[in-house]
């Protein structure tokens, strides 16, 4: 097990929810941590936050699906801590919806938040992390397992980011750079949490979830120091990776089923 003492690690999203608490328990390993994130006035309070409790973490505002701001990112970050042992790609955007309703526009948007915010921070950070035999991290979920009603452009992504994540461990191999990704299941939302739904607007969540975002968080210092490839989260999520492996066409007709008694369906 590697210790992460004195490590620096951008942590994308980490101005709200399981990307706070990940950078959080970063911190509290003893690593640098850059926090990272759209909203300045949010990412500022949570750096605050950090501060009243002992630690100096870097913030840096930026929208990572621009790859200017995403040079930006590991540019000052680089600057400040004179490396970068590890990225944490956890930027996303949830969205539930039927396919029919979706706008090819805001498909588009789900995508690019979900898959190609981690693919440009990866490529920009990436010779830095071979510099320093780092690892990369992307959370997924449980969605990249097998598609699910109701989510096709968040499947779509999810499925993406492991097909990409997949890729680019053989890749990097050569390198000794860790690749690894974490399927999250459905963790416990914080208050303030909301999903984008298939007219544009948000919805509040408010449904609990199968794990919590302490827990979500360990697992990804878990993955770093063990330089795991793959970990799928909670029983469910186990269930559901087993099903699809030995019966993939039980696993369709299960979730077919279930989405007419999804909350989230407006039928």
């Amino acid at each position: 097990m590697r210790d992460i003492t004195g490590k620096t690690f951008i942590v994308t999203g980490s101005n709200r929810g399981i990307g706070k608490v990940i950078a959080k328990v970063f911190l509290e390993a003893g690593a640098s941590v850059v926090l990272s994130g759209r909203n300045s006035e949010r990412l500022e309070a949570v750096k605050l936050e950090f501060e009243q409790m002992g630690f100096s973490p870097l913030a840096i505002s930026a929208d990572l699906t621009i790859p200017e701001e995403c040079k930006q990112l590991v540019n000052v970050s680089v600057n400040h801590f004179g490396k970068i042992d590890g990225l944490i790609n956890n930027a996303g955007l949830p969205m539930r919806g039927r396919f029919e309703r979706i706008s090819a526009e805001l498909f588009a948007e789900v995508i690019n938040a979900n898959l190609l915010t981690a693919v440009n921070c990866t490529k920009i950070a990436l010779p830095e992390l071979i510099k320093t035999r780092g690892s990369i991290v992307f959370i997924s979920s449980v969605a990249d397992i097998h598609g699910l009603p109701n989510a096709s452009p968040y499947c779509a992504a999810k499925m993406g980011l492991r097909g990409f994540s997949e890729s680019l461990k053989m890749e990097m191999h050569k390198h000794k750079v860790h690749v690894g990704i974490l399927r999250l299941g459905f963790v416990d939302p914080p208050p303030d949490k909301t999903v984008l739904r298939d007219d544009g607007t948000y919805q509040p969540v408010v449904s609990k979830g199968h794990q919590s975002q302490e827990s979500a968080a360990r697992a990804v210092l878990r993955m770093v120091k063990k330089r795991k490839r793959r970990i799928t989260m909670t029983i469910p999520g186990k269930i559901l990776s087993f099903v699809n492996w030995i019966a993939p066409w039980l696993l369709r007709l299960i979730v077919t089923r279930m989405q007419y008694s999804m909350k989230y369906n407006r039928d």
